[in-house]
């Protein structure tokens, strides 16, 4: 673990089997990368201009109208592939979890 990464505690999060030289070699580039932040968070940016920013109230929103929808009939009628009322898809999941 280097600079409090816990790169087993990472690649169980991402679903990751790691070998012992993808180990070593994503913890040194996880490393490089911290290390990039950690000068980021370093610099002097007292003599900097503010960067623009766009807030939420600069935005201006649509008003959120209720309208007709599709019924759950007609989208199954649409989907490639339904079963049980349910649209069917391809499993993207392993049952490990």
């Amino acid at each position: 673990m280097a600079d409090g990464l816990d790169i087993d505690h990472i690649a169980r999060l991402a679903r990751l089997r790691l070998t012992p030289e993808e180990r070593a070699l994503y913890e040194g580039q996880l490393t490089q990368v911290l290390g990039h932040f950690r000068q980021l968070a370093e610099a002097d940016l007292s003599k900097t201009a503010t960067p623009f920013r766009i807030t939420v109230s600069d935005v201006s929103l649509r008003q959120d109208i209720p309208g007709e929808t599709l019924g759950s009939e007609a989208v199954l009628r649409n989907a490639p592939a339904s079963r049980d009322g349910q649209i069917s898809v391809p499993r993207v999941v392993d049952d490990e979890a």
